[in-house]
């Protein structure tokens, strides 16, 4: 897509199965080009917490699920971002 607009994904939960997400850190594959990129990681979809590739996002609540968010800034200079694959890592706290 043309970077005149600022843009956004916004994932499906991908921990659907129970229990508390309560950490979470993301990552990118594939040669993945985030530049213009802001990623935040939420484990309710409510509430979002902006993170950086490979930090750890730490949740201050409570929440069974885990979402991801790409936010994409329009720039000129910049070329539409490729995310050729997400990684996450997280861990799970029974309720």
């Amino acid at each position: 897509f043309a970077g005149a607009e600022p843009r956004e994904i916004v994932s499906a939960n991908v921990h659907p199965t129970g229990g508390l997400v309560r950490h979470a850190t993301l990552s990118m594959l594939d040669g993945a080009r985030a530049r213009g990129v802001t990623f935040s990681l939420s484990n309710d979809g409510k509430r979002w917490q902006e993170v950086r590739e490979g930090e750890e996002a730490v949740f201050a609540h409570d929440g069974s699920g885990l979402f991801w968010r790409a936010a994409f800034s329009p720039s000129p200079s910049v070329l539409s971002p490729f995310l050729g694959g997400i990684h996450l890592d997280y861990r799970v706290a029974e309720p």
